[in-house]
């Protein structure tokens, strides 16, 4: 509410072409300095809150963990897993990064694009997690270990297309080790 509230204010001060007086280029005329002094002063205040206002929508909007991904269900050992999709460069970088917990039958895949390597850290990740390092194939080349807020580099084979990150030994659990391949199943 409180944002809103900034943002109309800010928009009302600002003038109709949604430009900041005073950062723009070339030299500006006035007739009254005082006044246009206060006015500009006003535009540049009102610029900075309208940024501030948007940064900050952006900022709070990554302190949650995200929602309404993409999933799909797999076979991992004995095990079905639902795992969401890491499907753009943002979802794939905020990962399950601000969630207090998950489902043990949980999970999120991200493809790796060709010619990247796989590497993850745990950066605002609050739970420990297993990661498994897949080929193209579904193949399981690699699992590792990683610990809540660790921004150790965790790094997966050069040949890894697909990474699975599912709660910490959830993969023991399931019967899942390196040679193993995961499948879709819906």
């Amino acid at each position: 509410m409180i944002m809103s509230v900034v943002v109309a204010k800010t928009a009302k001060m600002m003038n109709a072409s949604a430009r900041c007086p005073g950062l723009e280029p070339g030299p500006q005329k006035h007739s009254r300095r005082s006044r246009v002094v206060a006015r500009d002063n006003a535009a540049l205040v009102s610029c900075v809150a309208l940024i501030l206002a948007v940064l900050g929508g952006v900022a709070s909007a990554q302190q949650g963990p995200q929602s309404g991904l993409p999933e799909m269900v797999v076979r991992a050992g004995d095990c079905r897993l639902v795992l969401e999709k890491a499907t753009t460069p943002e979802a794939s970088q905020i990962g399950l990064m601000n969630r207090p917990s998950m489902e043990a039958d949980r999970g999120m895949v991200f493809a790796i694009p060709e010619g990247r390597r796989a590497v993850f850290w745990m950066k605002n990740t609050l739970i420990p997690l297993d990661i498994a390092f897949l080929s193209e194939d579904w193949t399981v080349l690699s699992i590792k270990q990683m610990q809540p807020l660790d921004l150790t580099n965790v790094p997966g084979p050069d040949s890894t297309r697909i990474a699975v990150e599912v709660n910490e030994g959830r993969f023991a659990e399931c019967g899942v080790a390196v040679g193993d391949q995961i499948t879709a199943i819906e």
